[in-house]
């Protein structure tokens, strides 16, 4: 029997009020892009933060950035320091914690292979920290990292945070509370994961289908979520299950590197990409034949992630949970190529 699901337009969820909650917008995804080519390996070994590099060009570039540079980015947050793209880098702010830097630092020093020495990586590849000045704000730390939608032409992102708790035990109490509440409103809690942005590229009309962050945060029934998920993988013609199977052997690479027991996560996301335009028409080149789609899925927004005393036996059993949802949802959608969707 045939299934039919009805695409959510823009205009259908436009007027959507997400939950109440004290607490601000999670952290901006830092989205980033395919391996960069380069054999210096001092690239991902960055300076000391005293001695970082200072790397002025970038004023003058962030200033026309906010106004004509297409980013791509899904999620979002307030504030001044914004996260800034350039062609196939992106500069992201050093979090008052740190965590987040040392994260990419000890991932660029090769001490967890499973992460870093997979093709493509699991996280963004980290190229150092530079220092900008900034007239609004004065001197600010940023990370350097790859632009992960760099190669795309049309790229169709989702952006999803793992787990059922994205709260941080460290944080501070008003903030934790803002989270708890947000947490127990949204999918979050009855799924372990939430949608935190999306933008899909629409073949037929030659325009992109953005949605924001609380698109999805509502769904109270599993059919009602994995229909948001059917929605990203629609490009206006077809619904690209070619994809998945891609998806999910990157999803088994990301739950071997979590069941190692190294790092401990809250708020972070899986950053969910593939090329818009791809040219699906079939050929007689062998080329063709092997020919697979361009994917992306990389963990990003490492804010709160904490690493496992070595030897402890602990591993990260809320992004686990998160994961292994997300994952049955993947799967179920590919055992039903029958869905029709208008």
């Amino acid at each position: 029997r045939q299934r039919h699901l009805t695409i959510p337009c823009e205009m259908c969820i436009r007027d959507r009020t997400p939950p109440s909650s004290s607490s601000q917008a999670p952290p901006l995804s830092a989205v980033a892009a395919s391996t960069v080519e380069s054999t210096d390996r001092s690239l991902l070994f960055p300076p000391h933060i005293n001695g970082a590099q200072t790397d002025r060009g970038l004023l003058t570039a962030r200033t026309l950035m906010r106004s004509r540079t297409e980013s791509h980015q899904v999620g979002g947050h307030g504030g001044k320091q914004e996260i800034i793209f350039k062609g196939e880098k992106v500069w992201k702010p050093v979090q008052d914690n740190s965590l987040e830097l040392a994260f990419y630092e000890k991932i660029a020093s090769g001490a967890f292979p499973m992460v870093s020495d997979v093709s493509p990586p699991l996280a963004p590849i980290f190229q150092g920290v530079v220092r900008i000045q900034d007239p609004e704000i004065g001197e600010t730390l940023y990370m350097k990292l790859e632009n992960i939608t760099s190669k795309f032409t049309k790229p169709s992102i989702l952006d999803i945070k793992i787990g059922k708790q994205t709260w941080d035990p460290e944080s501070s109490t008003q903030k934790k509370e803002g989270q708890m509440k947000r947490d127990a409103e949204t999918t979050t809690h009855s799924m372990g994961f939430r949608f935190c942005g999306m933008k899909v590229w629409n073949k037929k009309k030659q325009a992109y289908s953005k949605y924001p962050k609380t698109f999805g945060w509502d769904a109270l029934q599993e059919e009602e979520l994995e229909r948001c998920l059917i929605t990203f993988l629609h490009d206006g013609e077809s619904l690209r299950l070619d994809i998945l199977p891609i998806i999910l052997e990157r999803l088994h690479k990301i739950r071997l590197f979590i069941e190692s027991g190294t790092w401990k996560f809250y708020a972070t996301s899986l950053l969910f990409v593939y090329e818009g335009e791809e040219d699906l028409t079939p050929t007689a080149t062998i080329t063709s034949l092997i020919r697979q789609p361009h994917v992306e899925v990389r963990m990003i927004d490492f804010a709160h992630a904490h690493p496992l005393e070595k030897g402890s036996g602990q591993r990260d059993n809320n992004f686990l949970m998160g994961l292994n949802s997300l994952e049955t949802f993947w799967v179920n959608i590919q055992s039903k190529p029958d869905i029709h969707v208008s």
